[in-house]
């Protein structure tokens, strides 16, 4: 086979052309302006073209499920955001995560009420380590300690996912400087990008735990004791001592 022929093939489709007709029909009437201004530009018989490609591959049960998801997304998705809402089975949709991570961001802002739990947190773990319990009572109160903490942080976080979380942490420092639609723009594409190579290789999505906090120590919690000093070097300076003791 020949490299031309070869690239012939790579952009063959089998997608059914009818089918792809009536998916942009669908696509009309769901979002009527926006999807003219979105694809009005193409020549129809391109944009069918273009619709086959894309959606080439896909089943009818995953089209299906993509087609579904449209009836509750808010903006008219592109093509291979469509093919992403076939493929993405119970994902997030990137307007879905945007909306999950606002929320998320609210939620971890409101009234100091993380900052709260963190702190009781370390108030009752003081308390256990303090206590006159054996290790093994206090490693099990630890693990529970712990286990409350993780359950008190979902009731007062917003819910979010692995995958929307560290496309909003990459998006914050836009979020903070430029504002939300600018965050907007970048967290789109980010989570796109995420969520085809994450389908793409079969995972599955995952909610985001956060993770148990680490105290930084104060100079007050710092270990006091010394590194005791090697008995040949304690020898060399108790010689220097008696040296300078004798000049004195």
């Amino acid at each position: 086979m020949s490299n031309l022929q070869a690239f012939q093939n790579a952009l063959a489709s089998n997608f059914p052309i009818e089918i792809a007709d009536q998916v942009l029909g669908r696509m009309q009437q769901l979002y009527g302006a926006e999807f003219d201004k979105k694809f009005a530009a193409i020549d129809p018989e391109q944009l069918q073209q273009t619709t086959c490609l894309v959606l080439n591959g896909i089943t009818p049960q995953q089209l299906e499920r993509g087609l579904n998801r449209m009836l509750s997304e808010k903006w008219c998705p592109s093509l291979p955001e469509l093919r992403n809402m076939c493929l993405a089975s119970d994902w997030w949709t990137a307007e879905q995560a945007w909306a999950k991570a606002l929320q998320f961001e609210a939620a971890s802002s409101e009234n100091g009420v993380l900052k709260l739990l963190e702190q009781r947190y370390f108030e009752n773990l003081r308390v256990i380590q303090n206590s006159n319990r054996t290790e093994q009572q206090k490693s099990e109160m630890i693990a529970r300690l712990d286990a409350k903490y993780k359950a008190d942080l979902l009731d007062a976080r917003k819910p979010i996912t692995k995958l929307t979380k560290k496309a909003l942490d990459e998006v914050r420092h836009i979020l903070d400087n430029e504002g939300q639609k600018a965050a907007h723009r970048a967290f789109k594409d980010i989570y796109e990008d995420y969520l085809r190579k994450a389908t793409e290789k079969g995972y599955q999505q995952e909610m985001w735990v956060a993770p148990k906090p680490v105290k930084q120590l104060g100079y007050s919690d710092a270990p006091r004791n010394g590194v005791p000093c090697p008995p040949e070097l304690a020898a060399k300076l108790g010689k220097v001592g008696k040296r300078l003791g004798g000049v004195a």
